[in-house]
């Protein structure tokens, strides 16, 4: 199944913190930051990840990564 791209944006960072429970209004709130940093253009957090272009994608996919500050 496909994850929102809040979801996956969060994903690693939850994985590295090692949490178990999800936070909905504070993981919202950090995948809407991290939308906003990166300016990824999409209707939020909810929006599924296919849904966008493909330079946003890969925008996605380094502030997910980026996030865990390597």
């Amino acid at each position: 199944f496909n994850l929102s791209l809040g979801d996956n944006l969060l994903l690693p960072l939850r994985r590295m913190a090692g949490e178990k429970w999800i936070r909905p209004s504070a993981d919202r709130a950090e995948a809407t930051r991290l939308i906003d940093t990166w300016r990824i253009k999409a209707s939020g957090p909810a929006a599924p990840p296919e849904s966008l272009s493909g330079g946003n994608q890969q925008k996605a996919v380094l502030a997910k990564w980026l996030a865990t500050r390597p």
